[in-house]
């Protein structure tokens, strides 16, 4: 192989590679090459249709005129390609919702974006702090982006708070406790719970408390007999306002002595209650002499 110079913008022994030819060319003339001529590219250059990159040797090979030495014919080259240098330093440049990768060389390399969900069951949000990146749109070499992504707010439809009460005004009102209880709960396709169903169970008292004992007598005459009644009577109230009476009755008779009311009596109970009663006494009669 025999080394011509360098080939390409500037090259010491060609600028290009005339497209049609394939002879090298300096300043639009031809350069007679001999089989083995080598030359290195110094800039990028189109061989047939593909570019060649710098640092790549071109080897010319053909079928040679016997008398001068140079190829006439067939005149291609075998490309021995440089290894090219891969730009690997990429920065952060941040945006107002993601970042951009950006190579040394200058461009941009790709962009990643991060989008929350604008529906109305997407709980998903992101919010981006510049952090070491700066402001959007600014170049830091080495920098970050924080992206926060977090549960958003979730529209509800609880019903408003409750309070459970329970009051018992008098002996006759019904005591009713008002409980609101969970009957069901309302989500999304995603799992989020959106609404909680609430009934109100009311409760009523039905307690039983006696209200009233009351005590009457009576008193008549039947069938030849002076008879006196004692009557009892126990009230009873529920919780929701109704009233239960129950009675019990004593009776006394007699044929001999007199029984009548006498409910101004001076009998009296241990708590000084005055009581009904009857009055049973016995009538003298006349005798004869």
């Amino acid at each position: 192989m025999t080394y011509r110079g360098t080939i390409g913008v500037g090259g010491t022994a060609a600028t290009a590679i005339n497209p049609t030819t394939h002879y090298p060319q300096m300043s639009n003339q031809k350069v007679d090459v001999s089989v083995g001529d080598t030359f290195l590219v110094v800039s990028a250059i189109n061989y047939n249709g593909t570019s060649v990159p710098v640092n790549s040797l071109l080897i010319a090979r053909g079928t040679e005129d016997p008398d001068t030495g140079y190829i006439t014919s067939d005149l291609t080259y075998d490309i021995v390609q440089s290894t090219q240098n891969v730009d690997t330093t990429y920065t952060f440049q941040a945006t107002s919702d993601g970042l951009y990768l950006q190579p040394k060389t200058g461009g941009t390399a790709g962009e990643l974006s991060f989008v929350a969900g604008t529906a109305a069951d997407d709980a998903i949000g992101i919010t981006f702090t510049a952090s070491d990146a700066g402001s959007a749109g600014s170049v830091v070499t080495n920098g970050k982006q924080t992206v926060t992504i977090s549960h958003k707010d979730v529209q509800r439809n609880d019903p408003a708070k409750q309070t459970v009460t329970g009051t018992r005004a008098s002996n006759t009102a019904a005591g009713q406790t008002t409980i609101p209880v969970v009957t069901g709960v309302t989500s999304d396709s995603k799992g989020h719970v959106k609404a909680v169903s609430i009934t109100d169970y009311t409760i009523s008292d039905t307690n039983a408390k006696i209200t009233g004992n009351e005590t009457t007598a009576t008193g008549y005459t039947k069938s030849g007999k002076n008879v006196g009644i004692i009557k009892n009577q126990l009230t009873t109230t529920y919780g929701d306002g109704s009233d239960s009476n129950t009675s019990s009755y004593e009776a006394i008779s007699s044929e001999s002595l007199t029984i009548t009311v006498d409910n101004a009596n001076t009998i009296s109970t241990t708590n000084n209650d005055t009581v009904a009663g009857l009055n049973i006494e016995m009538v003298w009669g006349s005798f004869g002499s």
